[in-house]
């Protein structure tokens, strides 16, 4: 440009007068506060998600619920704290509100995972109203730092604010929608531990060089955080609530837990124990044996039986209450919505000469149906049976074919009932809305 243009727009006129102003230029180390800043966004986002999964495995589903408030209990504590102490907005503390981010998330899980609230006896035993919480509170710490990292950099950096939140907000996505990635690849366990690498990294990227200290200790927190999570130490597995199937199984001698896999909507544990005896709604008229039966055990509380189909009386089948169904209809073709662990499946067969069509919503289920217990169910290679993985509501929407008998498996436990708990347990497939 001319030089009469730059001094215009390097001096401007206020007035009659000329300010001098400097132009808006961006450094290395304001853009690594985005970035750093942008990472543990993610890791915030990423440690509600999958807290919500470790609770439905711990404890209960409803208690899942309490993963946005103790999020924004922890955020509107860490306002209170900047407003009260406002030496908390300098730059010399971000990358110690990540690293601390990064050490309460796993410390507060380890704690809530190896000193859970009992839910059942808090009624009665003041101890447990006490353990719960210290549970919350733990758990709202880490959500505390990544409130001050965020809020310290609004307050320092008015000015900047649409870019500092445009930071959070992407962060925040990217870590919302890796949750799902994340949980479909790792374990409860695992993730944790990335909890950790994630907010140590972010300690790494916010740190200026002359903050040797928090650069040092940022580095070896996340280089110990890999370590961890590539050997994932039994200390991190998510304990269940004793009361949950999976728990009483593990002290039974002879079950065997064959294999545990995880996704982002549910953990599947494949058990083997003489002691599992299911036919629920089964006449009293049959005075046969039951057969040999496996448990496919969801989120570690609902099992689900399966029977093996070799070992399986055909009079049982004829026994069990939709076999009334295939009495009105030999022929019909058959829906039937959530395996149930493949109880109603058989039923159907040995009932109807009729195609069958299994609709399963749980991916892990149908994979343990078609793989692990492939030849113990006998569904697999059973060529009348076609196996679809889809939700209910959406599956029997789609789906153009008619069908003379639609069975609604009985897939849930009778204990949530008993208690009330169900009341807290969403299940639109028995609703019309």
């Amino acid at each position: 440009l001319p030089p009469a243009v730059r001094f215009a727009r390097a001096w401007p006129s206020h007035g009659g007068r000329r300010v001098a102003t400097r132009p808006r230029v961006y450094d290395s180390g304001a853009m690594r506060a985005l970035v750093g800043m942008a990472l543990l966004s993610a890791a915030a986002l990423l440690l509600q998600v999958a807290l919500t999964r470790v609770f439905s495995v711990a404890q209960f589903y409803h208690f899942a619920f309490l993963v946005v408030s103790l999020a924004l209990l922890g955020f509107g504590a860490s306002g209170t704290a900047l407003a009260l102490w406002p030496s908390l907005r300098r730059t010399a503390w971000r990358p110690w509100f990540a690293l601390g981010f990064a050490l309460a998330a796993v410390l507060a899980y380890l704690f809530d995972n190896h000193y859970a609230f009992d839910s059942y006896s808090i009624a009665w035993d003041p101890d447990q109203a006490w353990l719960l919480i210290a549970n919350l509170l733990l758990l709202a710490v880490p959500f505390a730092f990544a409130g001050l990292l965020i809020g310290s950099m609004l307050a320092d950096r008015a000015g900047e604010a649409g870019r500092i939140y445009a930071a959070n907000l992407l962060g925040s996505a990217a870590g919302a929608m890796g949750a799902i990635e994340v949980m479909n690849a790792l374990s409860s366990a695992q993730a944790v531990l990335l909890w950790g690498v994630l907010g140590a990294s972010a300690a790494v990227v916010l740190a200026r060089r002359q903050q040797r200290l928090a650069l040092g200790v940022g580095a070896a927190a996340a280089v110990a955080g890999i370590v961890l999570l590539l050997l994932a130490p039994p200390v991190f597995e998510v304990q269940p609530s004793p009361y949950k199937a999976l728990s009483k199984f593990r002290l039974h001698p002879e079950a065997e837990i064959v294999r545990t896999a995880e996704n982002a909507s549910s953990r599947l544990d494949i058990v083997e124990s003489p002691t599992i005896h299911s036919a629920q709604g089964l006449s009293l008229s049959y005075f046969g044996d039951l057969p040999p039966q496996a448990g496919l055990i969801i989120d570690a509380g609902r099992m689900l039986p399966v029977p093996q189909r070799a070992r399986t009386d055909t009079a049982l089948l004829e026994h069990l209450p939709s076999a009334v169904a295939y009495r009105l209809r030999p022929d019909a073709d058959v829906l039937v919505l959530g395996s149930g662990g493949g109880t109603e499946a058989l039923t159907a067969l040995a009932n109807t000469s009729g195609a069958v069509t299994l609709v399963e919503p749980n991916e892990l289920v149908a994979e343990a149906l078609r793989s692990d217990l492939a030849t113990w169910a006998g569904l697999a290679d059973e060529p009348r049976v076609t196996f679809v993985t889809d939700e209910i509501r959406a599956a029997a929407e789609r789906l153009d074919e008619t069908y003379d008998v639609v069975v609604l498996s009985l897939a849930e436990a009778y204990h949530p009932v008993s208690s009330g708990a169900f009341t807290l347990t969403e299940d639109y497939t028995l609703t019309t809305e």
